[in-house]
């Protein structure tokens, strides 16, 4: 589906398989931790997946 939305979504597809890799839990935690805002970084996240899977 991103492929089909045009033009050049490379950065769509970074956020995108960052957020998975969020989601899934199957991330190097320790990397994620060292970010200055990882804890407003995992609020973000957490609202956002909450919102994309709510029912419509």
């Amino acid at each position: 589906m991103n492929t089909n939305l045009g033009g050049d979504y490379v950065d769509r597809d970074i956020v995108l398989g960052t957020l998975l890799c969020l989601a899934s839990g199957q991330v190097a935690t320790n990397w994620f931790d060292q970010l200055v805002d990882h804890e407003a970084i995992k609020e973000g996240v957490t609202a956002l997946i909450s919102v994309a899977t709510a029912p419509r």
